[in-house]
Order: C-alpha cells, then structure tokens, then sequence
C-alpha cells in the first residue's frame, strides 16, 4: 500500500485498520468502518477516508490467491 507513495502520511493504524476493513468484507465477514475503528481505535471518518483513496487501486491490490480462498470483489463496499 505504501510502495507508491498513494498513503503517504497516513497513520500505520489507520492503514492497518482498512486492511482489517478490506479483508474482513472481501471475505465476507462483513464488518463496518465503525465496528473496525472502535477496535483499532481510529475514527470512522478516517477509515472511510483512506479506503476511498485506496478503492480505486483495490484491483490492483487484491491478490488473486486471496479470490481462489473465497474472497469476493462484490462484497467489498463501495468508496
């Protein structure tokens, strides 16, 4: 994610904790930016603010192994 500068100063608990957003939705075990920001401890609006920076690249982001384990590109929210 940050190899090409595009969360460049963003916290690395805010990045964690889209990941953690990302991950759980694409797996299906839907969770919300609240849910996941009352666990990580980073507001709501900032996991929603990074993840609309990064929905644009989640193609590029999303391995294809993690599809062949049932991950779905559809389950992901949308920015």
């Amino acid at each position: 994610l940050l190899s090409d500068g595009f969360l460049a100063g963003r916290s690395p608990l805010s990045i964690a904790a889209v990941a953690l957003f990302i991950v759980s939705n694409l797996m299906g075990q839907k969770r919300t930016a609240k849910e996941i920001g009352q666990v990580c401890s980073v507001s709501e609006g900032t996991i929603r603010a990074v993840w609309r920076t990064v929905f644009p690249k989640k193609d590029d982001l999303i391995k294809s192994e993690w599809l062949d384990k049932g991950g779905k590109m559809e389950n992901l929210p949308s920015a």
